[in-house]
């Protein structure tokens, strides 16, 4: 149903580089000194001409087929002093422009003097300002609707068993093609964009919560307005006011207020504003070659609109981008310290994948100028600054920086946190090692205790058992016994000489320990003092 649309406006072969990369141009780097320069600057090209890593915006058309036969005969219905009025209207065309970081515009071109008639001022403003609701609107926007005589026709014909599939794919644009059934604008753009797999009688809505649509429209008229009425009518056109509904005329030539209007030509205003932007001209002559007559909205609706809808898609990914950042903000509290580093982990990475997009769309999306001719750099910088993107883009930023500050601050506290916790842990691993220590030299010190009594004890039967144990003829001949006790006596008299001995020498050694330390401690505060000074 769709296709890729790949031919561009030729005016855009006239905006920067950059720029053109990004619309999809072809061109933009294939010839001349753009190729050069990118050559000397070590840029690689894809196979389509442009910039590997630029994010292309991708231009897709319906296919003429569906076109004609789903959206032949256009008729939208509204409420005028308690009337039905119908306007027949011509649908040219529609387009899904797709940007980066999923921002899409469905875009439908519609010629709202498509069956030969003229219209008012007026009207104009009618038109605009009913067509720009998305939904059907009691008493004011009655939809649109598709089906004419001939089509009206056939409708018992597709009605039967063997149309259901036909009846099916085509949801709720059978009836407002076959019965003269009305559906919103929202309907259309709902059913334009299901996908295969979807259920077309039901498909999913794929936009934004905003009521209206934008709008960018041109409008000739035969002759020169007075001032009043100009300024009046592109108060009221850009912004897409009802004829009841507009606000007064002094505060409608305010040029300060919701909006910029752009004088290019003596016959030629252009209005700005949010809600949309409209060029009013008028012919300088009767001609029908005259370039206001043939020309100029064909190229109002070419590159003019391209401009708008990349100002638009910037607005909306700034939005989207400044959204995610609320939404981290919103997770961003105080947790249990189980949970903490988690959260703050899982913050940190997804801010970081948001400042990389933010900085990406910046370098290759976002730009103040758009080259070319003086009106198209007026243009584009007009839109931007009406919709609030210089300000917003440099909102996100600083809260992005604002939050990775915040976000910063609490690694490092929880780094302390981590820091002091591994300290504790050390010094308590520490004491546990010592107090092991403690007791492993306690349990030496009693073994080496009952080999030292052992040894006492032992050691004196050993030497005199091995004294007597000789053969000597000059040993003494002692009676066994008296032998044993005088070498029990003295195994006893040696085991408490060396008890006493350990006892005063290990208060000996702990006495020069704790004296030493007592005059160094003595020294360290005696030294203080002058130390302090020389620091």
């Amino acid at each position: 149903m769709w296709k890729y649309r790949e031919k561009l406006p030729k005016e855009v072969g006239d905006l920067t580089p950059l720029f053109r990369g990004v619309l999809g141009w072809k061109d933009s780097v294939q010839t001349g000194n753009a190729r050069e320069e990118l050559k000397d600057r070590g840029i690689p090209k894809s196979q389509d001409g442009s910039m590997e890593g630029t994010w292309t915006a991708h231009r897709l058309v319906l296919n003429p087929n569906v076109l004609n036969h789903l959206f032949g005969d256009a008729q939208m219905f509204t409420i005028q002093n308690g009337k039905e009025v119908p306007y027949d209207v011509r649908i040219e065309h529609i387009e899904l422009m797709i940007y980066p970081l999923g921002s899409a515009f469905l875009v439908f071109h519609i010629d709202w003097i498509g069956n030969g008639k003229t219209l008012s001022l007026p009207d104009v403003r009618t038109l605009l300002f009913v067509s720009k609701y998305r939904h059907k609107l009691e008493g004011l926007s009655l939809g649109w609707c598709f089906t004419s005589s001939e089509s009206e026709k056939k409708y018992p014909k597709f009605a039967g068993e063997e149309y259901g599939k036909y009846r099916y794919s085509c949801g709720e644009m059978f009836a407002a093609r076959y019965n003269r059934k009305r559906v919103s604008l929202s309907s259309i753009g709902n059913w334009l964009l299901s996908m295969i797999e979807e259920n077309p009688t039901a498909p999913i809505s794929r936009f934004d919560y905003p009521r209206h649509a934008h709008h960018h429209s041109t409008v000739v008229i035969d002759r020169e307005p007075s001032n009043q009425i100009l300024q009046e009518y592109l108060f009221h056109l850009r912004r897409a006011f009802g004829q009841s509904n507009r606000p007064p005329i002094e505060k409608s030539i305010d040029k300060s207020v919701l909006g910029q209007i752009l004088v290019w030509r003596v016959n030629r205003y252009v209005g700005i504003s949010r809600e949309g932007t409209v060029s009013l001209s008028w012919t300088l002559t009767q001609d029908e070659k005259d370039f206001e007559r043939a020309s100029w909205h064909t190229k109002f609706q070419g590159i003019y609109l391209l401009l708008q809808l990349h100002a638009l898609a910037e607005k909306l990914v700034f939005l989207e981008l400044s959204d995610m950042a609320a939404a981290n903000a919103e997770r961003l509290q105080i947790v249990a310290e189980s949970t903490f580093d988690n959260n703050i982990k899982g913050i940190r990475d997804q801010l970081r994948e948001l400042s990389s997009r933010l900085v990406r769309y910046t370098i290759s999306m976002s730009t103040n100028d758009c080259g070319g001719i003086s009106e198209y750099s007026e243009f584009f910088g007009s839109l931007r600054d009406s919709f609030g993107i210089p300000a917003l883009r440099k909102e996100i930023s600083g809260e992005l920086k604002d939050f990775l500050a915040l976000l910063e601050s609490f690694y490092w506290e929880e780094e302390k946190r981590k820091r002091d916790q591994s300290a504790i842990q050390r010094q308590v691993v520490a004491e546990v090692t010592k107090k092991d220590k403690e007791k492993r030299d306690a349990k030496d010190r009693r073994f080496e205790l009952v080999i030292s009594i052992l040894g006492s004890i032992s050691v004196p039967f050993a030497v005199i058992g091995g004294i007597f144990g000789m053969n000597m003829d000059d040993l003494p001949n002692v009676p066994f016994w008296i032998v044993m006790g005088a070498t029990a006596s003295f195994s006893l008299i040696l085991f408490f000489l060396m008890f006493c001995w350990r006892v005063s020498l290990g208060d000996w050694i702990f006495s020069r320990k704790t004296s030493s330390m007592v005059s160094a401690q003595g020294r360290s505060s005696e030294m203080g003092p002058q130390t302090r000074l020389i620091n």
